[in-house]
């Protein structure tokens, strides 16, 4: 049976879990959470107590006592879906947990590492995989650093930029506050739902399309004014992230393509 583990287990690598699993995965689910285990082991996932922090002394690989004690790091597949989060005082701890899970794997590992779109600059233009800049912000530079941890595995690697998440119990007019839609209401928002980030991973991992860098949004790009108030006519403005390189891979069609007709 082909296993795989998913480093984070939230709103987003939970229902991968269960899909994974569905379709005849053997799923090693981590948490930081003690009390979270007893959930996983009911989804029929093999819980693991997880904590990626300050990177354990020893070697790289097989010589990293973290694999010595914990299976999660066996798998066939390693999923990362640990979030880039805003509350980090220094987001270089980011670069540092990607560096700590780099340690513990072994070449023949694949491994999936779902970034963001936040990775691009803020702009005018539709903006691809092909875009080169070099990032000023602290935040940016921070994220290009850790995708750039993880294409340094030496395994099949593919790193998927996640726009914003929406579906059950987030729904889609969460981007599109009071404030932002009256203080940025030109602004388009890219956004992705979490089946369709579901359905591109499994039909990813399905078709071993490994060794990629691709943008996951969906087609359609609203304004935050749009989001906020269905009648806005709004003018469009700021960054358009392209999914066309992923579609053609993979042939994929969304399940949802117009983030607006779930409003």
């Amino acid at each position: 049976m082909k296993t795989v583990s998913l480093l984070g287990t939230g709103w987003l690598g939970l229902s991968l879990g269960k899909a994974l699993h569905a379709d005849g995965w053997r799923v090693h689910a981590t948490t930081t959470q003690p009390g979270k285990c007893d959930l996983l082991a009911k989804e029929g996932f093999t819980p693991h107590l997880l904590e990626v922090g300050t990177p354990p002394m020893g070697e790289v690989g097989e010589g990293n006592p973290r694999r010595a004690k914990d299976a999660c790091w066996d798998s066939d597949t390693i999923i990362v879906t640990l979030p880039f989060r805003r509350n980090f005082v220094d987001p270089f701890v980011y670069v540092a947990q990607m560096r700590e899970i780099l340690r513990s794997l072994l070449p023949h590992q694949q491994l999936l590492f779902t970034s963001s779109t936040s990775y691009y600059p803020d702009c005018d233009h539709e903006v691809d995989e092909d875009l080169s800049f070099s990032p000023i912000a602290p935040r940016l530079r921070a994220l290009a650093e850790a995708e750039a941890v993880i294409m340094s595995h030496a395994g099949p690697t593919t790193v998927l930029r996640l726009g914003g998440l929406y579906g059950p119990d987030r729904p889609v007019h969460s981007f599109a506050t009071r404030g932002l839609a009256k203080h940025t209401p030109h602004s388009r928002v890219n956004l992705i739902h979490r089946d369709d980030v579901i359905g591109i991973v499994m039909t990813m991992m399905r078709g071993n399309h490994w060794g990629h860098v691709w943008n996951a949004v969906s087609d359609g790009h609203p304004t935050r004014a749009a989001l906020y108030d269905m009648n806005s006519d709004t003018v469009a403005g700021g960054k358009m992230v392209s999914n066309r390189k992923l579609k053609i891979a993979l042939n994929y069609h969304f399940c949802y393509p117009a983030p607006l007709t779930l409003v």
